[in-house]
């Protein structure tokens, strides 16, 4: 018979003492990285002379719903939004996430999303990496 390891003494506690570590620089980790995101957001917003909110305030998904986009999936959502006038024309660019399936199957889509009104109507960019400065400035 093998034995792969030994239940008895400190192993066990040892192993989930580690594991907890893991987890909460997992969690750490990610909250950095949200909150870097999230200045650099504001940061570009400044620059760009646009306005930076953290959550959507116009309920995006539903305000843009006949876009074929904004009709994908459940759990619809946009966060990091950037809006205001670039050129005279009035933009919005924000992360925008929905989900599709359910359970072990649901996934998660992400993606970056520009919004401008075109005369008079408003046309939508969707790009997974979007130069925003190119964008705006032309």
């Amino acid at each position: 018979m093998v034995v792969l390891a030994d239940m008895s003494g400190p192993f066990p506690c040892v192993m989930v003492f580690a594991f907890v570590v893991i987890a909460a620089i997992a969690i750490v980790m990610a909250i950095v990285k949200g909150r870097a995101q999230r200045e650099a957001m504001a940061r570009l917003a400044a620059e760009l002379g646009l306005t930076y909110y953290r959550d959507d305030p116009w309920d995006i998904p539903e305000r843009y719903s006949r876009f074929d986009l904004f009709q994908e999936g459940h759990s619809r959502k946009a966060s990091n939004v950037l809006a205001g006038r670039a050129d005279g024309r009035e933009v919005i660019v924000c992360d925008y996430q929905y989900s599709t399936g359910s359970g072990k199957n649901q996934t998660t889509h992400y993606c970056q999303e520009f919004q401008e009104e075109f005369r008079g109507h408003s046309i939508y960019l969707l790009a997974d990496f979007l130069d925003f400065r190119g964008a705006l400035r032309g």
